[in-house]
Parts: C-alpha cells; structure tokens; sequence
C-alpha cells in the first residue's frame, strides 16, 4: 500500500517535528480511537524498490512500541505509540542545566535499551536526543524510539536504503561493516555534549570524516575540569575511533557511574555551551527539513485536510 493512501486510517495528523529524512506526526488511529505517534522516513533516492517490511515482535519496557509497518517505493511509515512528554530536545531547550547523576540516569536507560537490542541481533545506528524520550514510567523515565529499522532491514543495505542524522559513527561513515559498537559511538557523543555542552566531533558528515584521526576530542577544558574521572573516561572509551576499543553496552551497565554513584550538583559551566549546541542542531535540522519539503508535501496537505475538516479517506 502507498503510504500517502496508508495515512487514510488516521485522522487529526498534527506534524510534531521534521528533518531532511523525516516527518514525526502524532495521530489518532480510526476505529480504535488510539492515540499513536507515526514516524514517516524518506528512502535514500539511490535505491530503489520495495523490501516488504514486517512489524518485529519486541517488547522490553524502554523500547516505544511500534504498532504497524508500511512502506512503499520512497517512504517507509511507523506507527508507535506516544511516549510521555516529548523527546530530550525539547526537554533540553527551555533550561538546559543537568547533573552528572541526570547525564548517568539517561545513559543508563539507554544502555539497558542496547543491551536487549544488542543480544536479539539489532543495532539502531540512529540514536539522537530526537529519539530519547521523556517517559511517565519511573523505571524507565527516558525511553527510545526510532530503534526499528535496523530489525527491518538488512544492516548491510541500511546506509543505502535511509541515510543517516546526527551522529554516525566513523565506521558506518567510512562504509565499513558496523555493528554494537556503532550505537555505543552515538549514545557516547550524545553524553559528551550533555556533560560538557560541546560536540566531540563536527554535527556533520563531511567536517566530521576529515576530522577523524585528525583531532582528539577534548576531555581538559571548560566543563570537563569539574567534570569527575569516572564521567571522562566513560565517555572517552565510547568514543573510541576504533569500535573494538569501545565498551559494550552490558560492560557499562556495571559501571557505578552509570548505576548513579556521581554528583548531583548542576554542570552550571556547561549551559552556555550547551545551549548553543543544542540551537546548532535545532538550525541543522530546520534546514534539513527545508530542503526535504517538496518531497513530503503531499503529508503535509493530508496533515492540514485532516485536522481542519477531520475527513474521512477510503
């Protein structure tokens, strides 16, 4: 089925957020009246045709779940549900003042996700702070999204079939075989920016494939130097350029930094950083969106007809 005919089973589409391979819609399902969150994905224009997507069977309590799959020469569509209050984006705009102990409670939610993934074979390779969000549940109050279609896909045929946001890692860059390591690369460079307010690398493939092997993040300066031992080596190991070199995810699950034995105190000397960081990718991502416009207008004049006249389609 088209996708665009696919959006028929839903009414009230409201557009949430977008990127240049993206659309995020929040929706209701027609005849359940359920409430559902469906992500839109642009297939990379370089290939072409379908691959018959089934939905997995998964469930672990920090995963959103994902309630159908459909797909058709250019999109890929997922409904999921609606986790929460948003994603940590947005949770991180309005005042972005964390602690170690908030940084360690987020990575420590989302290594657990990794863990399951990793053990039944699937790698998301597109972990962003899009994707982490802030959940209701007190055992998991971060949660991630986005993590299906590396099950749906070959990982050999991903790069080719949905290209990649925020923070690839050097051997998914450089077209090299990826696996586990690839998600605790971007899981590392998310805590790098958390923790001290700057990126490791550059928010963009070209600068960021010149700049491997090239420059050493820094663990010395502004935010790091009241940043404790145990926080910098983590994240250094993750951020290996060498995947073998990285942690798995189970192995940092028994770190007691990551179990919660740090500072509570606010990283005060990080906000500023952190905020134009986070204003860097909103641009980035703004822009992408942008120039993915003509390609997702036709979603965007269903979202409109939806909401204003909640139309039925058939």
């Amino acid at each position: 089925m088209e996708v665009s005919k696919y959006l028929a089973h839903f009414d009230e589409l409201q557009l949430v957020s977008s990127s240049d391979i993206s659309r995020h819609y929040h929706a209701v399902e027609k005849g359940t009246d359920r409430k559902v969150a469906i992500l839109i994905y642009m297939k990379n224009p370089r290939f072409k045709g379908r691959i018959f997507l089934q939905p997995p069977s998964i469930d672990f309590p920090g995963l959103a779940t994902v309630y159908d799959i459909c797909e058709d020469d250019n999109f890929i569509a997922i409904p999921q549900e609606i986790v929460g209050s948003g994603n940590l984006f947005n949770y991180l705009l309005p005042s972005p003042l964390l602690s170690e102990s908030k940084v360690a409670e987020i990575a420590q939610c989302m290594l657990k996700c990794l863990a399951y993934l990793h053990d039944i074979g699937i790698v998301v390779r597109n972990i962003n702070m899009q994707n982490i969000l802030i959940s209701d549940d007190s055992n998991y109050p971060f949660k991630l999204k986005d993590y299906i279609l590396a099950k749906l896909l070959d990982t050999k045929n991903l790069t080719d079939i949905c290209n990649a946001e925020t923070f690839p890692s050097p051997e998914f860059l450089r077209k090299l075989e990826y696996g586990p390591p690839t998600d605790i690369w971007s899981l590392g460079c998310i805590m790098y920016v958390l923790l001290c307010g700057k990126f490791p690398y550059f928010p963009d493939v070209e600068r960021t494939m010149e700049a491997f092997g090239q420059i050493q993040p820094d663990f010395e300066k502004g935010a790091w130097q009241e940043i404790s031992p145990e926080a910098r080596s983590i994240v250094y190991r993750m951020i290996s350029i060498n995947p073998a070199d990285r942690p798995t995810a189970k192995q940092l699950l028994d770190e007691p930094w990551i179990q919660g034995k740090c500072s509570d105190i606010p990283i005060t000397s990080a906000v500023q950083d952190l905020k134009t960081s986070i204003m860097a990718l909103r641009m980035r991502r703004s822009f992408g969106a942008a120039q993915s416009a003509t390609s997702f207008r036709y979603f965007q004049k269903f979202c409109e007809i939806t909401t204003q006249y909640k139309t039925h389609f058939y």
